[in-house]
Parts: structure tokens; C-alpha cells; sequence
């Protein structure tokens, strides 16, 4: 086979060929996963009431993950450590066991552990449980914890990835920006040349602060390091750069340390040549494997789609950029604004599809914190777009359009800021489960039901009767089915308390349509209710 010649050519067979690399890499070692794995069982179970002091703790989840080391602690109600062996991980690195060195007087114990999901969200999981004869009270506790690695080092993660953002817009960006639209274009002078390579190379060192950052910021964030110390002490390094996601950032520092010594070198670094492109491709799969696109079944299609993602924005507002920085308006008219459609309809129609994949059902968009920010980015998005419109009369030759560029710029910013609390929220459809309060009707009176969240996982279920059928009542059992997802039967333990029942240990292990059937016994004829629902 033949590299064609003509400069073109060999830089869409060098797109094409990153695209093919992307792929091949997704192929050879995606993993099916949801955005965050769901705990689905442990032992001691949550709230469970032991006779005995169990020899092991074990937390069971529904998908690999990465667990952090030193992160399993079991703790007395003196907030005492108890001693612990040397934790056991699985195969499928879905469940881990740790041997109880210490002993186990009667009391109340809490279990932790933190692991590091497929999109590199810190999730920490947690369960109470009793031993002997000793006071069960405050046993309610969430089971799991989203990124509770202490809100400052979430935000260094963010500031980082927006140094990220802006180098990648700066560097590789603005150089294919200038290489798709022609040498022609660039003012034939010093100053031009000086401001443009300056450009880049900034951008390449922001780029490399970025990943510097994140990279010492990551083992704070995992352990839940609430220091600021840990970060010159470099806290759990050795783990962070043995993970994947370390490795990912290495390179993303190689990269843009190679390409900002490329660009230094090169006398005109926007003339025809493939490296830009490949560096931003590299770049951009760095940015997209390190986040949700890396979660769920279609995890490949997905890294693919947001490298482009990322590359076709970097492109975009690098354009921008090298509007503002000095271009010959008019040669720039007609190649530019090509240029700019087709990033706009990759822009568009990836994150389209990112947005299906991490928006479900619809109510979550407006009722979850990744929703609202998504809103938010559609609507920067939109004024983007406008201010792109209005700026054309500047590439027209009309007047009045630079203030557009600039407003153009603006919005570009904050819409990588929106993408980056984006990148670091929890998907609508993995923090989607409202509450539900129906009042089931009996022969004589009613039930309020309520349950605490609808998402799967653990659950809290409350069962109060109204005072007409609290005088009829005797006793009081329920049990969970999902025809939809297979299970007959799921038992729910109800303690009673002030004329309240609640449950305690009751865990949703899949999202279906499930069915919670409540016995009201009045000493002489039972009598069954039930309550559909869905779960998230």
C-alpha cells in the first residue's frame, strides 16, 4: 500500500489511523461497567444483629473496581480501630474480604472501605452492625458515599482538569486549527509567528501542570485525606501511578511535553504535518478513558466518541483563538467556516449521545445535580453557537464582529468549566431514585408506605398505618418480589417503633419494576396489599 502524497491525504489517513488506534486499544481492554458499582451484599449484612462476632468482613458490588490500599477499617463505638488481616481481593476484583485480627466485645461496630470506580469516582461504602447484647440504636447509615474524599481535593481534581481543557484549546487546538485552514492565512510577520508558538507551548505546560496536579491529588482524594499537607507529602503516589488512571496521565504528560519540545522546534509549527493530530488524539483518549465514558457496556464506542468530542472542541475554540491572535480575514472565510460546521456537528452530535447515555429516565434531568450542570452546558453551548454566527460578519469583512469572537471565547471557557463539574458529578441515571410515599388502602383505613430512595441498593422502608386501621391491626409483614428481575421473594425484617415499622438490611440488588406485598393481620383475617414501584 501507498502513503498518498498530497498533504490532505496523508492528514486524513492519519486521523483515520488514530481512530483506528483508539478503537483497537477500547477493543482489546473495555470491560463492561456501570458508572459506579452498587454494593449488592456484605457480611456482617447492614443492621444485622450478631449473636456471635464474625471471623471476616466482606463487601460484595456488582462490577470490578479498583479498592484503595489501607482503606478498610472497622471501628467500635469508642471509635476504636479494630485490628484487621490482610484484605482479600477477588478474581473479578468485585468483592473483598478482610480477616478480623481483633477481638469483638458487644457493641456496636462500623465497616469501611473505599474503592475507585470505572470512571475514577472515589465511592466509599460503609455498614453497621451489632455484637451481643448492646444498644442497636443509630444503625441507619448510608451504605454508600459518593467521592467523600473531602470536597477540596474534588475541587483541585477539577482545576486541574480545566488547566486540561485550556492546554489542549491552546496547544494541539490552535496548531490544527491553523493546519486545516492553510498557511495562507497566518500574517506573514515575526510577531505573528512569536505569538502563535508562544500559544502552544503555554498550552503544552498546562497541560503538564494538569496532570502533575491530578496526579498528586488522586491518592488524597481516594484515601479520603482531609490534609492539605498530603499533597507536597505526595500521599499514596506509588498507588496512583500504578493504577490506570495514573498511567493515562503519565502519558498525557509525555505527550504534552513532547509536543510543546516539537513546537519549539519547528520554525512554523502550523504547516501541514500529522503531529498535532496525534498528539491530540493521544491527549484527547487520555481526557476521555479517565471518565464516564469508560463506564458501561458500551465503554469502547463511548471513548472513541469523546476523544472526538474533546478534539473537535480543542479544534473549535483553538480557531477562535487564532482569530483573535492574528489571521487574514479574508482567505479565512470560506475554510473556516468549513472548518468550524464540522466541528460544531461533531461537538453536537457526540455530545448528544453522551448525554443519552448518562441521562435516564428524562425526570433525571432536572432532578439531579448532573442534569441541572448539563443544562446548563447546553445553554453555554447555545450561546456559543450564536456568538459563532455573529462573528462570521467579521470574517465577512463587516464591522462589529470582534466583539463576538470574544464573547465566542468567553462562552467556549465556561462551557469546558461546565464540562469538567460535569466530569466529575455522578451520571443522572447511577443518582436518579426520588423517594416514594404512597398510601396503600385496606378494608378499614390506610398505610402510608415510604421508602427513602427508589435506587437500587440499600433502602429504608417505613410502613405507618392511619389510626383507623391501627386499631384493627395485630401484626404486620411485607416481602419484595421483581417477576422482571427474577426474585420470588425478598424477605423485609420490620422492627416496630411509636406505632412505626421500619426495615432494616433490606438491599435492592437490580433496577426493574418491583412489587412490595404487605400482610395486615388483625388477629382473624389477614389481609394483603401491595405496592408497585420502580427502581432506578
Amino acid at each position: 500500500m501507498t502513503i498518498p502524497n498530497h498533504p490532505r491525504r496523508r492528514r486524513a489517513c492519519a486521523g483515520l489511523a488514530c481512530l483506528l488506534a483508539v478503537v483497537a486499544l477500547q477493543l482489546l481492554g473495555a470491560a463492561s461497567a456501570a458508572a459506579h458499582a452498587n454494593l449488592v451484599a456484605t457480611v456482617p449484612a447492614q443492621a444485622a444483629i450478631l449473636d456471635t462476632p464474625p471471623d471476616s468482613i466482606a463487601f460484595t458490588l456488582d462490577q470490578p473496581v479498583r479498592f484503595v490500599a489501607g482503606s478498610v477499617h472497622l471501628i467500635d463505638a469508642a471509635n476504636n480501630q479494630v485490628p484487621l488481616g490482610s484484605p482479600e481481593t477477588s478474581g473479578d476484583r468485585t468483592q473483598l474480604r478482610v480477616p478480623v485480627r481483633g477481638t469483638l466485645r458487644d457493641g456496636t461496630y462500623l465497616a469501611t472501605v473505599r474503592a475507585v470506580s470505572a470512571d475514577t469516582h472515589v465511592v466509599a461504602y460503609s455498614i453497621r452492625f451489632v455484637v451481643g447484647d448492646a444498644d442497636p440504636g443509630g444503625l441507619a447509615v448510608d451504605t454508600v458515599e459518593y467521592g467523600q474524599a473531602g470536597g477540596r481535593w474534588t475541587t483541585v481534581i477539577q482545576a486541574a482538569r480545566v488547566l486540561g481543557y485550556l492546554g489542549a484549546v491552546l496547544s494541539f487546538g490552535l496548531l490544527i486549527a491553523l493546519t486545516c485552514t492553510g498557511r495562507e492565512n497566518i500574517r506573514d510577520s515575526a510577531g505573528t509567528v512569536r505569538r502563535f508558538t508562544a500559544t502552544a507551548v503555554l498550552g503544552s505546560a498546562l497541560i503538564v501542570v494538569g496532570a502533575l496536579v491530578n496526579l498528586a491529588a488522586q491518592g488524597p482524594y481516594s484515601q479520603g485525606v482531609d490534609d492539605w499537607s498530603a499533597l507536597p507529602r505526595l500521599a499514596g503516589i506509588g498507588d496512583t501511578l500504578s493504577s490506570p488512571l495514573g498511567v493515562r496521565l503519565l502519558v498525557r504528560l509525555v505527550t504534552a511535553v513532547l509536543l510543546g519540545i516539537w513546537v519549539l522546534w519547528r520554525s512554523a509549527p502550523w504547516r501541514p504535518t500529522a503531529v498535532p493530530l496525534l498528539a491530540g488524539t493521544v491527549i484527547g483518549y487520555t481526557f476521555a478513558a479517565g471518565g464516564h465514558a469508560a463506564a458501561g457496556s458500551d465503554a469502547a464506542f463511548a471513548i472513541v466518541s469523546t476523544t472526538a468530542h474533546v478534539l473537535a472542541m480543542a479544534i473549535w475554540v483553538g480557531g477562535v483563538v487564532a482569530l483573535l491572535l492574528g489571521g487574514r480575514r479574508p482567505v479565512l472565510r470560506e475554510r473556516w467556516a468549513t472548518v468550524a460546521v464540522a466541528c460544531l456537528a461533531v461537538v453536537l452530535t457526540t455530545g448528544v449521545y453522551q448525554a443519552v447515555r448518562r441521562i435516564y429516565p428524562l425526570d433525571s434531568l432536572w432532578h439531579t445535580r448532573y442534569g441541572l450542570v448539563l443544562l446548563a452546558k447546553v445553554a453555554g453551548v447555545t450561546a456559543l453557537v450564536a456568538a459563532a454566527f455573529w462573528a462570521a460578519r467579521w470574517l465577512r469583512g463587516r464591522a462589529g464582529g470582534r466583539w463576538a469572537v470574544r464573547v465566542e471565547l468567553a462562552a467556549a471557557v465556561a462551557v469546558l468549566v461546565l464540562t469538567t463539574v460535569l466530569a466529575s458529578s455522578v451520571p443522572a441515571r447511577d443518582d436518579y431514585g426520588p423517594a416514594l410515599a404512597v398510601t396503600a388502602q385496606l378494608e378499614q383505613g390506610g398505610l402510608d408506605v415510604r421508602l427513602d430512595t427508589t435506587r437500587r441498593g440499600p433502602v429504608v422502608i417505613s410502613l405507618e398505618p392511619d389510626d383507623a386501621a391501627r386499631e384493627r391491626l395485630d401484626a404486620l409483614s411485607a416481602t419484595l418480589s421483581s417477576e422482571a428481575a427474577g426474585i420470588a421473594r425478598l424477605p423485609v425484617d420490620l422492627a416496630e417503633h411509636d406505632g412505626v415499622w421500619t426495615s432494616a438490611n433490606v438491599i435492592i440488588p437490580v433496577p426493574a419494576e418491583w412489587t412490595l406485598s404487605i400482610v395486615v393481620d388483625d388477629g382473624t383475617s389477614p389481609v394483603v396489599t401491595a405496592v408497585r414501584y420502580v427502581v432506578w
